[in-house]
């Protein structure tokens, strides 16, 4: 299962232990929008999921999370089944080309034509 929708009050706390339970045992999950949809990885403890890779934590920098500390300390359940990655993990000398590429893009349409392609309203 992979996430793709915003952290808000409806989505925050989306994957519980309720929730995770529904899921088919042996199922994976890839977080890489909001470490505050997860709200319960005890799943992985249990063996019902069967890995979970995360890209974000619900605190960056992250302090003292379970999961992190069960990592550090090399528990067995945990064992090959966590990837767990700093939000930035995107980046790339071909990401910071592009990133400085769409920022120049959008600003010569916003000067060409009046328009901002990106503009989002409250």
């Amino acid at each position: 299962m992979t996430l793709h929708c915003p952290d808000n009050a409806q989505t925050r706390g989306l994957l519980n232990a309720q929730t995770l339970s529904r899921l088919k045992p042996g199922a994976i999950i890839v977080n890489t929008v909001r470490g505050d949809l997860l709200d319960d990885l005890d799943a992985l403890r249990t063996g019902h999921l069967a890995a979970a890779a995360i890209a974000t934590l619900a605190e960056e920098p992250a302090r003292d999370h379970s999961l992190l500390a069960a990592w550090r300390n090399r528990e067995d359940w945990l064992a090959g089944c966590l990837v767990v990655t700093p939000h930035n993990a995107f980046y790339s000398d071909h990401a910071a080309i592009e990133m400085r590429h769409n920022t120049a893009m959008t600003v010569k349409i916003l000067l060409e034509r009046k328009h901002l392609r990106n503009r989002v309203e409250a």
